[in-house]
């Protein structure tokens, strides 16, 4: 997905950013029919809540009167009194809060999404293979997962899911679209979208698999340039990133071309970790704004072995999150130049806070900037070369095909020019 950019805070952290993923999954949730969101995994302190807890920082609590008022009516008479339960309500007033904040990126998560979550963030879970999130009232796709039932099925980023089986969605949060998608591997769902250039929406039946996610690909090209593909930002992508790196430094690259395009984010700290290859010790990759004057700066340190490299990136409508995070910190420090369409606009920070009962609430608590202080929320990265793909290389996450994609060739071309200054 998610979905989101999750920031690491500590041993035991999680958290979200923008992707991420985008999850809908056997018990997903988050933002993928596969996932996909840059998150920050961020989980400050955990302390246990409680069913009496009180925050330790007194709030102006309302008058909870009408609140009961109106409980008490729905117990007492509402037709379907007798097949909801008190669980249900609660959940149901949870739900209330935090969409009142407006916000598609701050949800409380019951105890079956918060697994869904954390399975996804290991590599691995039951679904379709899609990242979804919320723009505007639309359930959206953000991307699909190369190989996934949802690519297979036809499904394109920024499709728009306006019904589930016969249940209309839009509206809908992302936690409620993920019931009604996930189920085992080997059943299907019918999702009938909305997509510009087709006049009348469009059912897509998609078979649910066990998704397993790639994280890092790479092979060397002409003129000893390396071609790698970051997939996404999960647990698996550090290790194999650092792996990749080692392969590669080992066929003398002169030049990298990182494609990041359909990468819907996953982990911040991540993002920092592959940046360290890139930028001098010490360059601010990322700063984040909290929205009361405070702006933290985050700043890599390592082995920055493509530092000096001459570098294209490759980006898409379906790079979220920890991928515009990286993304934008090498187009701000001049080490790289970016072709593709405009990036999602993922920009916001989630802390995943656990609450009692293995449930959370993942919160957006502020936004991150590129180095130059751009703001990433809503508006994205617009690439130094703009070029739009041809439907069938744009849909196809991670596989390339030379002679149909638009945007690799453009990002050849330029490297070369690169190369030959």
């Amino acid at each position: 997905m998610i979905k989101i950019a999750f920031k690491k805070v500590g041993k035991e952290s999680l958290a979200v950013t923008g992707v991420l993923i985008l999850a809908i999954v056997n018990s997903c949730l988050v933002y993928m029919l596969g996932y996909k969101f840059g998150v920050t995994n961020f989980v400050a302190e955990r302390r246990a809540i409680s069913a009496d807890y009180r925050p330790e920082v007194m709030v102006d609590y309302p008058n909870f009167s009408t609140f009961w008022e109106v409980w008490d009516l729905i117990k007492t008479k509402s037709a379907s009194r007798s097949q909801i339960t008190n669980d249900q309500l609660l959940e149901g007033a949870i739900n209330g809060l935090t969409s009142a904040l407006n916000d598609p990126f701050s949800e409380y998560l019951n105890k079956e999404a918060n697994e869904s979550l954390n399975e996804e963030l290991v590599g691995h879970f039951d679904g379709i293979g899609a990242e979804i999130s919320k723009k505007g009232e639309y359930i959206t796709i953000v991307s699909p997962l190369e190989g996934s039932p949802a690519e297979k099925a036809g499904l394109l980023p920024n499709d728009q899911i306006i019904k589930i089986g016969d249940t209309d969605v839009v509206g809908k949060s992302v936690n409620e679209a993920v019931k009604l998608i996930k189920g085992p591997a080997g059943t299907s769902v019918s999702l009938t979208i909305t997509r510009v250039g087709i006049k009348e929406p469009k059912v897509f039946v998609v078979e649910r698999a066990t998704i397993n996610l790639p994280s890092v690909g790479w092979q060397m090209l002409d003129n000893d340039v390396a071609f790698i593909k970051v997939y996404n930002f999960n647990d698996q992508v550090n290790g194999a990133f650092d792996e990749a790196v080692k392969q590669i430094f080992a066929n003398h690259p002169k030049g990298i071309i990182l494609d990041l395009r359909n990468n819907p984010g996953g982990y911040f700290d991540s993002a920092l970790h592959l940046s360290k290859y890139f930028f001098t010790p010490g360059s601010i990759a990322v700063k984040e704004d909290f929205g009361n004057g405070e702006i933290k700066d985050y700043r890599v340190y390592g082995n920055a072995i493509f530092a000096y490299l001459p570098t294209v990136v490759l980006v898409n409508e379906g790079s979220a999150s920890a991928s515009e995070i990286l993304a934008g910190a090498l187009k701000d420090l001049n080490k790289a130049v970016l072709v593709g369409q405009t990036t999602y606009g993922k920009g916001s920070v989630q802390e995943l806070i656990p609450l009692s009962s293995n449930q959370s609430l993942k919160l957006t608590i502020a936004h991150w900037l590129t180095p130059n202080g751009t703001l990433i929320q809503g508006k994205g990265l617009v690439p130094d070369y703009v070029v739009k793909n041809v439907e069938t290389a744009s849909s196809s996450y991670g596989k390339l095909d030379t002679k149909t994609d638009l945007q690799f060739q453009k990002a050849i071309e330029v490297i070369y020019s690169l190369l030959n200054k």
